[in-house]
């Protein structure tokens, strides 16, 4: 059974067990909205497809398990907006995997910018597709929440601005966190932090989410470091467990802006302290902007969210 904790929690310096509240079971989860697409030109281009889409026009677009969409959520909540129509027209959205229905999300006139709550199943790998009727128009998609399979179960930490280490490299905002290049011992970074619900099962791995969007086609240097659990009623157990099989994150595209992810996992090396229910964990994470796997020299990476699953 895996559960995820949602996007967010991002917080930096000392910090007091971590908050995290009940999982919830096969029901809607409620996010603050994040940006996962918008093809007009840049600065506002997100998601990799940039242009308007044209007549008899469909775009996909992956959703699960980029932003702050779990990998196994079964739909999403999406406000769905259409700018620069050039004639009366149409949309529709509907699972990829799935013949286009004839049936529309959004209807519009020439020159109406017109937004609309859509809620819609994902497809097998979990994208959606787009379909605009005659014209053109740019389509912008802010992700609200979405809906994991019934015997699923999760929690979610919602991302909030705050200040962080080395804040002359870096800028936080709500919705994510901005990491410049960073220097041989002044690297940006962010403390991340979580607790295991009683539905966790002990012993068993732990597997943290990050991902980011650049504005540049390019690949960041991102890891975590610093790792610490800590368990009510002992003392910190840091060192007893390891972030294990981290790779460095990479946007191998060759569009700016495009979401990019790295995933590690969190174990024990040690059987006879597993992790347990009720164990705060925190994972801080920094970017080698001198290393030579990040070539981003001058541009910003923004870390768009965390996500945390286990069973």
């Amino acid at each position: 059974m895996a559960v995820a904790v949602g996007f967010g929690g991002l917080v930096t310096g000392s910090l007091a067990a971590p908050s995290s509240g009940p999982g919830s079971t096969g029901s809607f989860k409620p996010i603050a909205p994040v940006r996962i697409l918008d093809t007009r030109p840049a600065p506002e281009n997100v998601g990799g497809i940039a242009g308007p889409v044209g007549p008899d026009g469909t775009i996909t677009l992956k959703i699960a398990g980029v932003a702050p969409v779990p990998v196994k959520a079964s739909a999403v909540v999406m406000n769905v907006t259409v700018t620069g129509t050039s004639a009366s027209s149409f949309l529709t959205v509907w699972p990829s995997d799935q013949a286009r229905p004839t049936a529309s999300n959004l209807n519009w006139v020439a020159g109406d910018v017109v937004p609309n709550l859509v809620t819609v199943a994902l497809s097998a790998d979990g994208k959606v597709s787009f379909y605009n009727h005659v014209g053109t128009t740019h389509v912008i998609v802010d992700v609200a929440g979405y809906y994991l399979p019934g015997n699923d179960k999760f929690i979610s930490l919602p991302i909030t601005g705050m200040t962080l280490t080395n804040a002359t490299l870096t800028e936080a905002f709500p919705g994510g966190i901005r990491f410049a290049d960073g220097i041989a011992g002044s690297y940006p970074q962010l403390t991340t932090g979580f607790v295991l619900p009683p539905d966790y099962t002990t012993g068993t791995p732990v597997t943290v989410s990050v991902s980011w969007v650049v504005n540049g086609a390019c690949a960041i240097a991102l890891q975590p470091n610093n790792l610490t659990v800590t368990r009510p009623g002992l003392a910190q157990i840091a060192g007893a467990f390891t972030s294990a099989g981290w790779t460095v994150g990479a946007s191998t595209s060759t569009t700016a802006n495009v979401v990019a992810a790295t995933t590690g996992t969190i174990v024990s090396p040690n059987a006879t302290i597993p992790m347990q229910p009720g164990d705060s964990i925190l994972i801080g994470l920094f970017r080698r902007g001198d290393a030579p796997t990040d070539t981003c020299a001058g541009l910003t990476a923004t870390i768009t969210g965390i996500s945390v699953s286990y069973d």
